[in-house]
């Protein structure tokens, strides 16, 4: 198997759904690229590898690929064996989700038991128990509310396909001092976006099924950009700089070294109600990014 292709087999053998979709966008980030004949022919997603080789990336993950390209995505399902053999290993690891729960790009999931992991930036905790109560509903709410899926946040990588990380505080001159802030201290990245749109409202950063942060916005774009999230510049990592960004864009690097991909929503709200619309999601899904001390 083209060492390219490892990366999705180790993906997909992170996820304990029986059955998984994944947007032709989002494999072609985990695996940095696939050709145009992926995301038109079936025959590209043969399941046998005497057809190809890179059909060993899912079936060495026990699965087999269906494409659904007028939905942009492919359905990954758990042979019937490998389903069998997996059940009494994963019962104990499993919490019951509501049927109509969403997968990662808003579509309903056919699945309902979800695996319980936890994040923590700046080490790899697949497996570890949740210390905060599950954020089982934040798709299902936002999606409810009208938010859509933008993009796959990935982040600018070297010719290995490796995230390029940097820290830019070493760059101030800082002659007054300045302490660096909480979330000062980096790595950073710098995101690598398609172009979003100019339009105020309210967006969303998921992983999985779980909200991990609501923001608004007057323009997106912006926002995202490199006078946002998308890079930070080094006056930002002091105290009084803006250490939401260092906070936004830290994270993301952390999730991506975790081979975690986080995706964007975004639900445009031109008026002052953007603000109530935060207010309100923050206070009934308590994403873990948000709040000064998190």
């Amino acid at each position: 198997m083209a060492s390219k292709y490892a990366a999705l087999t180790k993906h997909l053998n992170t996820l304990s759904e029986p059955v998984v979709e994944i947007t032709f966008d989002e494999i072609d980030v985990i695996v940095d690229g696939i050709p145009l004949s992926a995301r038109r022919h079936n025959a590209w997603w043969a399941n046998s590898e005497k057809a190809h080789d890179h059909a060993r990336s899912w079936l060495e993950a026990g699965r087999r690929a269906t494409p659904r390209f007028d939905e942009g995505l492919v359905r990954f399902e758990v042979l019937n064996d490998v389903r069998r053999k997996k059940a009494k290993r994963d019962s104990d690891d499993f919490v019951d989700f509501p049927n109509n729960e969403v997968s990662l790009d808003g579509r309903p999931n056919v699945s309902s038991p979800r695996k319980k992991f936890g994040l923590s930036f700046g080490r790899s905790s697949l497996g570890a128990p949740r210390k905060k109560r599950l954020n089982t509903k934040g798709l299902e709410e936002i999606t409810s509310r009208g938010f859509l899926r933008v993009c796959a946040i990935d982040i600018k990588r070297d010719s290995g396909g490796e995230p390029l990380e940097y820290l830019p505080q070493d760059r101030y001159d800082n002659p007054a001092g300045y302490k660096l802030n909480l979330h000062g201290e980096g790595p950073f990245c710098q995101f690598e976006l398609p172009k979003l749109t100019d339009s105020a409202g309210v967006y969303a950063i998921v992983v999985g099924e779980e909200v991990v942060y609501i923001g608004e916005c007057q323009n997106l774009s912006e926002r995202y950009g490199p006078r946002g999230y998308g890079v930070v510049h080094p006056r930002n990592c002091f105290v009084g700089g803006q250490s939401t960004n260092c906070k936004i864009n830290s994270r993301v690097l952390s999730l991506i070294k975790q081979e975690l991909i986080p995706a964007l929503f975004f639900v445009k709200e031109a008026g002052v109600h953007r603000k109530d619309i935060e207010r309100d999601l923050v206070d009934l899904l308590e994403p873990s990014w948000n709040g000064r001390s998190s």
